[in-house]
């Protein structure tokens, strides 16, 4: 079976980069595209969670959600590179929460290591920053520090595409896409191992359509998936080779951001109500 996923636009503000801390430079996703693109991936645990501990048996800790990071780079440091790193999630994933636990795997495979993040939505520690339009479902948290052995790859700020950046690139309704993050009830005890799951853009729209459990409507753009539970959060990004016309060409679709995985739409008979686990999209944000 198939799954309908959506994306949708989120705008966020300059407060956000300005309350921040940057850390330090990681290796960003430029080479190697679709095969390192699973290094881009972070599980979500809720914070009460110990997923790097062995488990009891017959216990399994779960993540909540994926994630993935972005990093974009602090243009005042005046000696070496430094950035700014957020990790980018749905939501809906946090929604209520004082803390999460990140899982990583760690580097040369040797296994899992894990980060506590406190969230603070407000004050001189603020750390998470949402959009003001609260029907959009994603969120930016800032992360001063990321372990020094984990095995990832951040995504640059350049790869994030709005909606001029959609037009650049020419991608519309036919464009080849691919998510990466946690396959609903498995994560892997000994490291992460997300799933990759592909497909293309079906249908492009500026209306504020799709009734989330958020209870607003808002912007989308649909997707078809493979089935994808429990990839709330995760990256949707451009792929694969493709035929164009006027004039006629053959073209590899460059690496691009073009959205966030927010819920799925599941029509289970034809009188049923549309079941959601779409998707919401992140696209680069106007400052």
């Amino acid at each position: 079976m198939k799954l309908l996923l959506a994306f949708t636009l989120l705008f966020a503000s300059h407060l956000l980069w300005c309350q921040a801390q940057p850390s330090d430079s990681k290796k960003t996703a430029d080479v190697d595209y679709l095969q390192q693109a699973a290094k881009t991936s972070v599980f979500v645990y809720d914070g009460a969670a110990k997923p790097c501990k062995p488990p009891m048996p017959g216990d399994h800790v779960l993540p909540i959600g994926s994630a993935f990071i972005i990093s974009i780079e602090d243009a005042t440091s005046p000696v070496a590179p430094r950035f700014w790193d957020f990790l980018i999630t749905a939501e809906h994933v946090i929604h209520g929460r004082s803390a999460i636990v990140l899982r990583f795997n760690r580097s040369e495979g040797k296994g899992k290591v894990c980060v506590d993040v406190p969230l603070e939505r407000s004050g001189p520690n603020q750390n998470l920053f949402a959009p003001s339009d609260e029907s959009t479902d994603v969120v930016a948290i800032n992360l001063p520090n990321t372990p020094a052995d984990a095995d990832l790859i951040t995504i640059t700020y350049s790869w994030i595409m709005d909606e001029d950046g959609l037009k650049k690139y020419d991608l519309k309704v036919g464009t080849g896409v691919f998510t990466v993050g946690y396959l609903f009830g498995y994560a892997g005890e000994s490291q992460n191992y997300p799933v990759t799951k592909f497909g293309k853009v079906s249908v492009l729209t500026d209306e504020k359509w799709f009734l989330s459990d958020r209870g607003s409507y808002e912007n989308a753009y649909l997707v078809e998936l493979q089935n994808v539970p429990g990839l709330s959060g995760a990256p949707l990004l451009a792929y694969g080779e493709e035929f164009k016309m006027n004039p006629l060409r053959f073209r590899s679709i460059p690496p691009v951001l073009i959205g966030v995985v927010k819920d799925v739409l599941l029509v289970q008979n034809e009188k049923a109500a549309l079941r959601r686990n779409l998707e919401q999209p992140l696209i680069k944000w106007g400052f």
